[in-house]
């Protein structure tokens, strides 16, 4: 089935991590790369201890497995990287009672047979990372605010989507920053806006005019 995949970030329980088998696909490595690392984490969580990687192999039938004879007697992650083929049958067909499957191909197009069963399919998952838009933006900041009970005023806050970057790792940084905002104490007494708009800017790095910023502010 096809999903975003800004829902692994946002609210991932009603996805199916067991047992089951994930394509991650698009030309935004930074974000392929994290929505990799967020389904191995939860795998691990899960009980997924090891972690076994492919490169550049076939996998297409059960020889791509024959080098390990334990492969099958604990829980598993098994990650295919860029694989020379994929079939659909083959692995439609494949026992996963002992482990999943990640695949990430950023060769793959979208038009392609193989993704097209994937999100067809009523099991497994494919989502596809590109560089962000607004509103996936958009999406994460409000989940953020929301568990991390943050305060934006409105400036601040669509300052923050406009000139973040649209990659998603650099993006999930500056997040991570922002969730740890805190006004200092020798500012208790300047105007909420001013705060809010100050630890922005401070986290992008930006260059303005702080007294002109400040006075169009009351």
């Amino acid at each position: 089935m096809k999903i975003n995949p800004d829902i692994f970030f946002i609210d991932d329980k009603n996805i199916n991590y067991k047992n089951n088998i994930f394509l991650i696909s698009g030309n935004e490595e930074t974000f392929v790369y994290e929505v990799q690392q967020k389904i191995e984490k939860k795998l691990f969580n899960l009980g997924y201890s090891e972690k076994k990687v492919f490169e550049n192999v076939a996998l297409d039938n059960m020889g791509v497995f024959s080098d390990n004879n334990s492969l099958f007697s604990s829980l598993k992650t098994l990650v295919f990287k860029n694989p020379k083929n994929i079939n659909t049958d083959f692995l439609a067909n494949i026992d996963l009672e002992n482990f999943s499957i990640i695949i990430t191909d950023s060769k793959i197009k979208n038009s392609s047979k193989v993704k097209k069963k994937f999100e067809l399919s009523e099991r497994f998952y494919s989502t596809t990372c590109y560089d962000l838009n607004r509103g996936n933006k958009k999406k994460l900041l409000d989940n953020l605010i929301k568990n991390k009970k943050i305060t934006l005023e409105k400036d601040a806050y669509w300052f923050f989507l406009d000139k973040t970057d649209n990659r998603f790792g650099i993006f999930n940084n500056e997040l991570k920053k922002l969730g740890g905002v805190k006004p200092p104490k020798e500012f208790v007494f300047m105007d909420r806006a001013a705060v809010g708009l100050g630890s922005v800017f401070m986290h992008l790095k930006a260059e303005v005019n702080w007294y002109r910023v400040f006075n169009a502010l009351i």
